[in-house]
């Protein structure tokens, strides 16, 4: 079903990828503004030719049921992790209960979810990782910016239709859905992939950077941070785990690849996203680093035993 060592080798490569952002800070390589440029770097040039040159490929019928699948309950998920998050941390100060709430409803699936996902299932399961994502950016667009802001004007149709992550999913669509992909210069694809190959190296030195900062004693100060990291590796796997599960009750049953992209992008630590989005809005960044810095630590154990609900 899936090979879970394939899946802990990833796993100690990404944190292979944080130990340099942690060494260039502590070498003092690289100002203070570092992540918030490298945040931007990624989210309106790396990541959308990402999801382009994901899509540059043959259309293949078989797949798009699949890919119905995938969308509609990652629709359903984070529509329910989003309601379980406003039952919690009502107790703990305005900042860090939007950082935990943001955290606890958008996992690192983009950036974490495809190497993952390619290393244990290949290249059609990537492609459901992307259309996982189109859900996860149609609620980070919206419900996450009025998270951290407040501001009711992000919970609209257009922001969450129109933004720097579906735009390039369009385009993407066009390439999948039409001939095009065989016209595409090589170059072309070349200069994607180059750029596309930037999102994992830089978003786990972000997290590095990150860490460098943190003091685990008193990270763990924070009385509502294990409730948020529970949230986040246990919980959610778990949502995904029960939805597919009654789906099998009454008699829909999911491809493996299927299985794998949900579990595995639901099981990631908290979305870069959630630092991005603090940097990008004057939102608690510090605490915002620190549950990122800090799930992303405990999902080298968390991620392969949530991988075993696979198994059952």
């Amino acid at each position: 079903m899936i090979d879970i060592l394939a899946l802990c080798q990833r796993i100690g490569l990404m944190f292979a990828m944080m130990a340099v952002g942690f060494i260039m800070k502590k070498i003092k390589f690289g100002g203070d503004k570092l992540p918030a440029e490298l945040s931007n770097l990624i989210l309106y040039f790396a990541q959308p030719a990402l999801i382009i040159n994901t899509y540059i490929r043959a259309y293949d019928p078989s797949v798009i049921k699949g890919a119905a699948w995938v969308f509609g309950i990652s629709l359903v998920y984070h529509g329910i992790i989003f309601a379980l998050s406003l039952c919690f941390f009502k107790k703990a100060p305005e900042e860090k209960k939007k950082v935990y709430r943001y955290g606890m409803l958008f996992s690192n699936a983009s950036f974490l979810g495809i190497p993952l996902v390619q290393s244990v299932a290949g290249d059609i399961a990537v492609l459901y990782v992307c259309v996982f994502v189109i859900a996860f950016n149609l609620y980070a667009w919206s419900i996450g910016c009025y998270i951290y802001t407040g501001d009711r004007k992000y919970m609209s149709v257009k922001k969450m239709f129109i933004n720097p992550a579906t735009v390039p999913t369009y385009i993407g669509f066009i390439f999948f859905f039409t001939p095009l992909d065989s016209v595409v210069p090589s170059f072309v694809t070349e200069f994607l992939g180059y750029l596309s190959d930037l999102v994992v190296p830089l978003s786990m030195i972000i997290v590095g950077l990150r860490f460098a900062d943190l003091k685990l004693r008193s990270a763990f100060n924070d009385k509502h941070l294990p409730t948020a990291l529970a949230l986040r590796l246990l919980v959610a796997p778990c949502v995904i785990f029960v939805l597919t599960g009654i789906l099998k009750l009454c008699g829909v049953v999911l491809s493996n690849d299927v299985a794998v992209t949900l579990l595995i992008c639901s099981s990631t630590p908290v979305a870069v996203y959630a630092s991005m989005m603090a940097e990008k809005f004057g939102g608690d960044a510090v605490t915002a680093g620190k549950y990122v810095a800090v799930s992303t630590l405990f999902s080298l154990i968390t991620i392969p035993l949530a991988s075993l609900l696979l198994l059952i």
